[in-house]
């Protein structure tokens, strides 16, 4: 488990990642993946104190797998 990795509950794929986080470009842009947070295709959590402009934003995974998985290709 790496630092930007905080578990859930079953300890698999259950999982907030800090965004932005490197394995989020893969091919895609920061705009783009923040483009799908606006549009409600990920689910996100932001964590700031009150008053104050920033704060840290975590994805959770399954949302970001489910949202790749609508555009998988059946090979066969």
């Amino acid at each position: 488990m790496n630092k930007n990795m905080v578990i859930g509950k079953s300890g698999t794929d259950a999982v907030w990642d800090r965004f932005p986080s490197r394995g989020y470009y893969q091919g895609a842009s920061r705009p783009f993946w923040y483009q799908q947070i606006r549009e409600g295709n990920i689910k996100t959590a932001l964590i700031k104190q009150p008053g104050r402009v920033r704060g840290m934003r975590l994805v959770w995974r399954p949302s970001v797998l489910a949202f790749i998985e609508q555009y998988a290709v059946k090979e066969g």
